[in-house]
């Protein structure tokens, strides 16, 4: 999934920093809309790309769910409209689509390996991108495992993973289903 640093300093020894850091992108605040919308747009998969099939969500609960949708699309649409780029609303869903299983890929494998610095690494770039569309528990969650991997607490985060993948399917499955 890729990272847009949003920063207040607009030097390009701060754009520099954020690449070495592992982000894709950098934007500098105050920033128009325009150029919020030009780098999603640059960062949005092809709409010829496939949506994940999320078949594997059939055995979950989601009965809670029905109440509360996993993801607030219309909190997300209302907040990008606030700031005048509504239009980026499906170009953003449909990268973490395509994105968001890549980075949760990682993650699995970190947690099997036990590689702290990776399960701190996916667990935040996950969060984030899922706290932006609105994905509030599978960010909750997510940061629940953040810890894990910064300590170094691989069995802590072995602990806390049982319900992030589940949350992570509801997920998929509810954006699948509104594709």
């Amino acid at each position: 999934m890729p990272i847009i640093a949003l920063t207040a300093h607009a030097f390009q020894e701060e754009s520099d920093r954020t690449v070495e850091a592992g982000m894709n992108d950098f934007l500098a605040k105050l920033f128009k809309p325009q150029a919020l919308y030009e780098i999603v747009e640059r960062w949005a998969p092809d709409k010829t790309t496939p949506t994940t099939n999320a078949d594997s969500t059939e055995d979950i609960d989601t009965e809670s769910s029905h109440a509360t949708p996993p993801v607030d699309i219309e909190g997300f649409r209302s907040m990008m409209r606030e700031v005048g780029v509504e239009e980026v609303v499906d170009a953003t869903l449909a990268i973490y689509t395509t994105e968001a299983p890549k980075t949760m890929d990682r993650m699995v494998a970190a947690v099997d390996a036990g590689d702290a610095e990776e399960i701190r690494q996916a667990a935040h770039s996950l969060k984030s991108s899922s706290g932006n569309i609105r994905a509030r528990r599978l960010a909750e969650l997510l940061q629940e495992l953040k810890p894990f991997g910064r300590d170094g607490n691989t069995d802590g985060a072995k602990d806390v993973f049982p319900a992030v993948q589940p949350a992570y399917d509801v997920v998929m499955g509810y954006l699948a289903d509104l594709a």
